[in-house]
């Protein structure tokens, strides 16, 4: 819409363009400026597109996290945790505020590799 709007504004400056010796010059000036709003209107339009995607898959994984029947525990590679679903809950007793961003007592480099 913004594109748009602003291909209109300068298409509708030509007939205040200066005298004919520097007509070609901003004709050249008011494409370039039209190119590059519509560049930067589908650049904006793609980032938008993609964060909305990203936004997508991070739902569903939240979603499969949150309704599996199984406990689902993530420890990066320091051994903390980082995800504890609900199931581990039910599983272990410890509420997720007890348990993530805590270390994992026994993870090591080489045990979490493995």
């Amino acid at each position: 819409m913004f594109a748009g709007g602003a291909t209109v504004l300068v298409l509708a400056g030509v007939p205040l363009s200066p005298g004919d010796k520097n007509l070609a010059l901003v004709a050249m000036n008011r494409v370039v400026a039209i190119v590059a709003v519509w560049l930067v209107a589908v650049m904006s339009r793609l980032r938008q597109q993609a964060s909305a995607r990203e936004a997508g898959r991070e739902a569903r994984w939240r979603t499969l996290l949150e309704t599996a029947v199984d406990g689902i525990i993530v420890i990066d590679d320091a051994g903390t945790i980082q995800i504890y679903n609900p199931a581990c809950v039910k599983l272990f007793g410890y509420a997720p505020e007890e348990t993530v961003g805590k270390k994992y007592p026994d993870a090591d480099a080489a045990t979490l590799s493995a």
